[in-house]
């Protein structure tokens, strides 16, 4: 597979930094490394679209231990890098929420666990569910992401461990969704954005079969 990295005139444009918003998250802008050449990308199995710009972002409360948070996303995004990470602090903690975010990361890793968990349906229909013409978001636990497993969870959800945002942006972003998490399942019962088997907004799921059994898809013979 080709291009699961940022198009070659992004690979030097790989920032990270502090995010501030409306609840006084504080930090500062720091350097970021070179994404290096995809796995994927060398195996040369087919073209693929160009992957698009990805911005993962966790919030680290003022009870969590900065440095375990960004472990956790580095189990599913290796090069997120974040230099002045929050560390621990002896109560009373004076620290306010901190956001880190970092821009121009590699799906490799991410990609390679929604395989090796058997759920890239789940993953197509999870990652579209925000989908607004070049642009999309989703959330994953980042308590699941401790242990190296990708656990989506929906906006409306709270979890327990924190969550991880993941934001993807390209003009080919709907191509390359259901080319990322293509299988050779889908020869026999293909799969787009948006179509009739998704999963619905509130997370149910399309059954495959009736109260009685049947089959509830159509696939050409």
């Amino acid at each position: 597979m080709g291009g699961f990295l940022p198009r070659g005139d992004d690979r030097g444009d790989h920032r990270s930094w502090f995010h501030e918003s409306a609840q006084h998250l504080g930090g500062v802008k720091v350097p970021c490394p070179k994404a290096k050449i995809s796995a994927f990308e060398q195996h040369g199995l087919f073209t693929m679209t160009h992957a698009p710009l990805i911005i993962v972002s966790t919030r680290v409360m003022p009870h969590e231990i900065g440095g375990v948070c960004v472990k956790a996303v580095q189990n599913i995004f290796p090069d997120f890098f974040i230099e002045n990470v929050p560390g621990e602090e002896q109560f009373p903690v004076i620290r306010e929420t901190v956001e880190l975010t970092c821009e121009g990361l590699a799906p490799d890793r991410l990609l390679e666990l929604l395989a090796e968990q058997r759920i890239l349906d789940t993953a197509l229909d999870a990652m579209s569910l925000n989908l607004q013409a070049t642009s999309t978001s989703f959330l994953i636990s980042r308590q699941a992401a401790m242990s190296r497993k990708v656990a989506f969870v929906l906006d409306t959800e709270r979890t327990i461990g924190g969550i991880i945002e993941v934001m993807l942006e390209s003009e080919d972003l709907v191509d390359w969704l259901q080319e990322a998490t293509w299988h050779p399942g889908r020869r026999e019962i293909p799969r787009t954005v948006g179509d009739e088997l998704s999963m619905r907004s509130d997370g149910s799921v399309t059954e495959w079969f009736d109260g009685k059994g049947r089959s509830t898809i159509q696939t050409d013979d």
